[in-house]
């Protein structure tokens, strides 16, 4: 029997069922250490420090194991992240510093686990959402039309930056500011403005033409501006002498992942239900982008897809929802007579062999 959807589309939806099995896959092999609990003891200025004491080090609102590398002569200290190459060492206040000798075991166990869905560590690494959607290999924040959200991401290189690259996998549109983390946490703005994406995935670039030197870059998000979770894949960040690197370490102002849900006991998160599916088997008119019309039976609905069966043509049409401005039900006289002319229009065809016989 001869499959209803044509070789091209066969070839694309298994790429995407493969890009998906291989993120799957992905998903459960381990991670660079996470973040630990913080034990609320903070360093003070009088604590006895020497190198190798094992702490908490405060970066990006969270905190993480560290151990002290050296004392310097005004009163901060250089920390190492235990389990983070050397490049990731940096100088810190006290301020920053807990006390805590089990952080070294409680950072062994996070090196371990796989990623949490809709954490902001989904950010991490190249990107592993290769279809638009709610898809829990991206980063949400806990709530959606929320406000003023971000997401903060940090690099193995300190490099000039010329762009910085933004993945973003579902309503996209609402990136409203990027700004690089420079010393003692100050913010230096490299882009404002109206974030033009409208189709995800698809990556928004943030230009940089002054000369700024950083390898950490926090990214603000205005969710009011597109409704829905606004989710971020990944993070790129290009340089001026052409080098490219993938974020390897991202905290956030809050994550769905707090919600404590797991893929496997994922559920819809107050998202009406798709309407598509109440269409099923009924004669629809398509209007796509372009002003282009696409008339025929609704006879699948697969995620970001649909497919159309249209009564002279034997295989079906695959359509991105995306691409759709508005759909409507055709009546069923109007559809007899529509499909009359079709068939009409296909025996004439036939006849002068130039269509395909109608079964």
């Amino acid at each position: 029997m001869r499959s209803l959807i044509p070789l091209s589309a066969r070839v694309l939806l298994f790429s995407i069922c493969l890009e998906l099995l291989v993120c799957a896959h992905a998903r459960g092999e381990s991670v660079n250490p996470g973040s630990i609990a913080s034990t609320g003891k903070p360093v003070a200025a009088a604590t006895e420090l020497k190198s190798g004491d094992i702490l908490q080090v405060e970066w990006g609102g969270r905190w993480w194991a560290g151990s002290v590398v050296s004392l310097e002569s005004n009163g901060c200290v250089k920390i190492h992240y235990i389990g983070w190459a050397a490049s990731w060492d940096e100088i810190v206040p006290r301020s920053r510093l807990q006390i805590d000798p089990e952080a070294a075991e409680k950072t062994r166990t996070t090196m371990s686990a796989a990623k949490r869905s809709w954490g902001p560590e989904q950010a991490t690494g190249a990107p592993d959402t290769p279809v638009a959607g709610d898809c829990p290999t991206a980063w949400a924040s806990l709530r959606p039309d929320n406000g003023v959200e971000w997401l903060k991401v940090g690099f193995e290189k300190s490099v000039s930056v010329a762009e910085v690259r933004i993945r973003e996998s579902f309503n996209p549109g609402a990136v409203s500011k990027v700004v690089a983390v420079l010393k003692d946490d100050e913010e230096h703005r490299l882009w404002e403005g109206q974030d033009p994406t409208s189709e995800a995935p698809a990556d928004f670039v943030a230009p940089v033409t002054e000369d700024v030197v950083t390898r950490v870059v926090k990214i603000y998000l205005d969710t009011k501006r597109k409704s829905g979770w606004n989710e971020i894949d990944a993070v790129e960040l290009v340089a001026k002498d052409g080098s490219r690197q993938w974020a390897s370490i991202a905290a956030a102002s809050s994550t769905y992942a707090e919600q404590g849900t797991s893929c496997a006991a994922y559920q819809p998160r107050s998202i009406p239900s798709d309407p598509f599916g109440e269409l099923l088997q009924k004669r629809v008119r398509l209007h796509l982008e372009g002003g282009e019309t696409l008339e025929g039976m609704l006879t699948a609905n697969r995620g970001n897809f649909i497919e159309i069966k249209r009564s002279n043509e034997q295989a079906a049409l695959i359509v991105n929802k995306q691409k759709i401005v508005y759909l409507e039900t055709i009546e069923k006289r109007e559809a007899s007579v529509m499909g009359w002319l079709e068939r009409l229009v296909s025996s004439i065809l036939q006849k002068i062999g130039m269509g395909p016989a109608l079964r």
